[in-house]
């Protein structure tokens, strides 16, 4: 077996996934919030994503692109519940459910552009939502820090996350389809 397929059964596979999850953890999230839009459904389904993640990570192959598999997963995770739970009203139907998950995938393809886009996109911010997403993201601040200093509480603050990921989300769909048809 070449070595970059190999399974991941050595010793120092709980330290790998350790490393990989924590540099990947904060998209997966803000990648399933984008597909539920409720933050403390987003919550549960993390957990059942990185359980499920760590369960078939001997499958995973090192050196392939960690945070693709993490989102494929996750966005299984996503339909499972949405599937126990039917009666709940959700923000998305499945088709746009599975055209947010198209874009995700197709995003990773082309890091860099996004990465640009996304830069312009956060430079559209207001002040008060830059600096939230810099607090949480550069400074890895905790939300409970966050509700302390800004004296708001936790459901204001996803509330504020959840519409500032989905400005930015929209901001970079339509600077790729600009420069698609550039």
């Amino acid at each position: 077996m070449k070595a970059e397929i190999q399974k991941n059964t050595d010793l120092h596979t709980g330290e790998k996934f350790t490393d990989l999850l924590t540099g990947n953890q904060r998209q997966i999230h803000a990648y399933i919030i984008s597909l539920v839009g409720n933050f403390n459904d987003s919550e549960d389904i993390l957990q059942e994503t990185t359980k499920e993640m760590w369960q078939k990570f001997e499958d995973y192959k090192l050196g392939t692109n960690f945070l693709a598999w993490g989102k494929k997963i996750a966005y299984y995770k996503v339909l499972e519940y949405r599937n126990r739970n039917k009666r709940k009203k959700f923000v998305f139907d499945d088709y746009i459910l599975q055209q947010i998950s198209k874009e995700s995938v197709s995003e990773l393809k082309d890091a860099n552009s996004y990465t640009m886009f996304l830069e312009d996109c956060l430079k559209k911010l207001r002040d008060a939502d830059l600096n939230l997403v810099k607090s949480l993201y550069v400074e890895q601040k905790t939300v409970k820090d966050l509700c302390a200093s800004l004296n708001r509480s936790h459901q204001s603050i996803y509330r504020s996350l959840g519409r500032i990921l989905n400005l930015l989300r929209q901001c970079i769909l339509r600077a790729s389809m600009r420069a698609g048809n550039e």
